[in-house]
């Protein structure tokens, strides 16, 4: 498991929810401000119709892995952070509503809006 009392992570340079482990969230979580520190994997960038990029990815860590978006407002102020298997701190907003499609729900399972990145030792 993640230990999110790390002396790494002791000081960080924002306050934007409770510290997280990603296994731990479910769909009650849906709206909330959370921090979570993993590894950044499955990286993929595209490219919105009007040339902005936004990622696609995975942050991972010990309790388990969680779907994470980073829109492109958010990649355009953190692009330098976003690598793989980069160790980010990220501060995010957790998405879990179902969606309707046709006349039936489809249940999502949560994931995470990006709103801020940070690196272990900048969060110093």
């Amino acid at each position: 498991m993640t230990d999110l009392h790390d002396p790494e992570l002791a000081v960080l340079p924002f306050n934007a929810g409770p510290h997280i482990n990603v296994g731990s969230l479910t769909k009650a979580d849906h709206g909330q401000p959370v921090t979570a520190y993993g590894t950044l994997t499955d990286l993929v960038v595209k490219t919105t119709d009007g040339g902005r990029c936004w990622a696609q990815g995975f942050l991972h860590d010990e309790s388990g892995t969680v779907e994470l978006l980073i829109f492109p407002a958010t990649f355009a102020v953190f692009e330098d952070l976003i690598v793989e298997d980069a160790r980010l701190v990220v501060s995010a907003r957790v998405e879990a509503r179902d969606l309707e499609s046709h006349g039936s729900t489809v249940p999502q399972t949560p994931h995470l809006l990006a709103t801020r990145l940070f690196t272990p030792e900048v969060s110093r």
